[in-house]
């Protein structure tokens, strides 16, 4: 697949893959690694007044250990710098954040049997190292959530959202608004629920964002449980590796071709 030139676009992707090099994702298997992704969250939240201090100094709620919930660190250079959790809602586990903020207006979607990836506790680390490129790492969750949306065949992805953040999502994402002013968990403003849908967009976005490409291996060893286990729940970006084969077969394509106009011409 080419990937089209974006003037005013191409340098912040440029930037986001040049990231990507450095990135590692990891799911937290021992106690000491879920109280480093709670205290992250608690630091990045309490900064701007997004929930109430409490005596732990950490933020965890019970969907960080729900069936269908995924929580994963981003760390860059080996330090953790970022976290998102995700959940995958359907029929069979409809429960989640924006089910809980929206339940009529997600209820009836899954008597249709749409599925959904649900995306809540966005946080990036307040005392972010200067070297880590912050405009490109937050385009780093809505990664994850478009392979899990691939891996589990989701309909929609979800996020919930302050009403000023909208606009990413819409500009960069296609996504449209469910639903507005309701309350999710601890935190101290109203939220709206956005929607990108899949399938219909999926093939616009990889050339847009070709750094949303992943590899089928990838996506399995973040969402397959017995894959994931197989390599220690520590996965590395494969968003590099798929673009150089796409280009490779582009070349591949043009050769076939110039060899077929020199035939016909002879």
């Amino acid at each position: 697949m080419a990937v089209p030139a974006r003037s005013q676009d191409q340098r912040p992707f440029e930037r986001v893959l040049q990231l990507l090099d450095r990135t590692v994702v990891r799911r937290p298997t021992t106690g000491e690694d879920w109280e480093d992704i709670f205290r992250l969250r608690y630091n990045a939240y309490r900064t701007r007044d997004y929930i109430e201090s409490n005596e732990n100094r950490l933020d965890s709620d019970h969907w960080d250990f729900a069936d269908n919930t995924f929580v994963f660190g981003i760390f860059v250079d080996d330090q953790l710098s970022m976290s998102i959790r995700i959940h995958h809602l359907n029929k069979e586990h409809p429960d989640g954040p924006s089910r809980e903020s929206y339940p009529n207006h997600l209820n009836s979607r899954m008597l249709l049997r749409q599925s959904f990836i649900d995306c809540s506790r966005f946080a990036i680390d307040p005392n972010l190292d200067p070297s880590v490129d912050r405009a490109a790492l937050r385009f780093m969750p809505p990664r994850l959530s478009a392979m899990a949306a691939l891996f589990f065949e989701a309909d929609y992805i979800l996020h919930l959202v302050r009403p000023r953040h909208k606009a990413f999502y819409q500009r960069y994402f296609h996504a449209e608004t469910f639903a507005t002013g309701g309350e999710c968990g601890t935190v101290t403003f109203p939220v709206d629920l956005t929607a990108t849908r899949i399938g219909a967009n999926d093939q616009q976005m990889l050339e847009r964002l070709p750094f949303l490409h992943s590899l089928e291996s990838e996506r399995a060893m973040l969402f397959d449980e017995e894959t994931a286990r197989r390599c220690c729940f520590c996965v590395r970006p494969t968003a590099h590796l798929v673009l150089k084969r796409l280009n490779d077969n582009m070349d591949d394509e043009r050769i076939e071709a110039v060899g077929a106009s020199t035939d016909a011409a002879a």
